[in-house]
């Protein structure tokens, strides 16, 4: 599961920050960084019609058919759901990210963890979008969490880099490839020095 992400622009990276300045500029109004939550605005790269990776302002979540708000799909699934094949075959997106968070449930409370690839560079978070009343709006591909982190939550979203990154907006096989490489060997700690109470 993902239900927040976090994007350090210092993290980031020189690229992702003037890729960010781009979009700000065509937008008319800055682009939100630090913790995403669901139905907030996020830069999102996607395959322009131009077929370049360029990065877009998109909504997190989509609706169901009862109207509901969903955020996240599953990678195991998503090719064959009627609400995501169609995005899977041709709407791949990828959510930059530095971490992302997860409450681990213990017997005193619950605690917020920041969850990222053991190395601690940026990373992407595999998505799929679609268009809702002429907006982009965007879910985050989850699988099987990793054994490292599966006493955390047993979802965690798909994460990757570099070249499972560039595979995902490429053909369908290749993001079927990009799904064997996601990040598995993560590192965790704590959000906060005080575990939370609620949810």
């Amino acid at each position: 599961m993902c239900g927040r992400y976090f994007i350090d622009p210092v993290l980031a990276g020189e690229a992702l920050k003037e890729a960010v300045e781009s979009l700000e500029k065509r937008a008319g109004a800055p682009v939100k960084t630090g913790e995403i939550c669901p139905g907030d605005e996020a830069a999102v790269f996607a395959r322009a019609k131009s077929g370049k990776a360029t990065l877009f302002r998109m909504k997190w979540g989509w609706k169901n058919a009862k109207n509901r708000l969903v955020i996240n799909a599953r990678s195991e699934t998503a090719e064959t759901s009627a609400m995501f094949s169609e995005s899977m075959a041709a709407r791949r997106c990828l959510i930059p990210a530095s971490w992302y968070f997860e409450w681990e449930k213990r017997e005193d409370g619950k605690v917020k963890q920041e969850i990222a690839p053991a190395g601690g560079q940026a990373f992407y978070l595999a998505g799929l979008y679609r268009m809702e009343n002429d907006q982009p709006v965007f879910v985050v591909l989850t699988r099987d969490a990793a054994p490292g982190i599966a006493h955390i939550h047993d979802r965690m979203p798909v994460m990757l880099k570099g070249d499972a990154a560039r595979s995902w907006l490429g053909s369908l096989d290749e993001a079927r490839s990009a799904l064997n490489e996601a990040q598995t060997e993560l590192a965790f700690q704590p959000a906060e020095a005080e575990k939370e109470g609620g949810a």
